[in-house]
């Protein structure tokens, strides 16, 4: 009997003996490691600055008739958390016209029934500039305008679109969206 008390003390101590040595062995698994390198941080764009601009929608005057000029009133708003400025936009052809369409047929103007007016004077704090090789429209502003997340900026610009003197009845009341691009220059 005594021979077996002493296996199992053998046996014991062979197990203590083996588990140490896997734990030294875990321990030994790991590299010290040192270096330098560069880290990146990227910022974001200016250009994400939103604009709408209709001759009819709310803050804007309706004046838009067939023959005649009228205004173009925009709207700035910002995406971004700070604040921004631009002194200049660039106003294309519009791209909508509400349901409004112009007569065509003899003697009549084809095409859309409202276009940009390249004969469209200086206003007030601004001047304009008619490209007739891109047919667009350049507003320049003697002070620049500032726009925020959290104060969007409006303005109306006199006598910048023109209507058909053949636009139908269904151009009353319509929504006449110009497309615009606002820049710092």
């Amino acid at each position: 009997m005594r021979n077996t008390s002493r296996l199992a003390v053998v046996g014991l101590g062979t197990a203590t003996a083996v588990t140490a040595a896997l734990g030294v062995g875990i321990a030994t698994d790991f590299w010290h490691a040192s270096g330098s390198g560069s880290g990146f941080a990227k910022a974001s764009n200016a250009n994400n600055i939103l604009s709408t601009a209709d001759v009819t929608t709310t803050g804007a005057t309706a004046s838009l008739e067939p023959g005649s000029n009228g205004d173009v009133y925009v709207q700035v708003t910002s995406t971004k958390a700070y604040t921004a400025q631009y002194n200049t936009v660039v106003l294309s052809a519009p791209s909508a016209f509400g349901g409004c369409t112009a007569t065509t047929g003899a003697g009549a103007d084809d095409g859309a029934p409202v276009s940009l007016n390249s004969g469209a004077v200086n206003g007030t704090g601004y001047t304009v500039t008619y490209n007739s090789g891109t047919g667009k429209l350049t507003v320049t502003f003697a002070t620049a305008k500032t726009v925020s997340s959290s104060s969007p900026s409006s303005f109306s610009l006199a006598g910048v679109v023109t209507m058909k003197s053949d636009a139908d009845n269904n151009c009353q009341g319509a929504n006449i969206t110009v497309p615009v691009a606002l820049s710092y220059v």
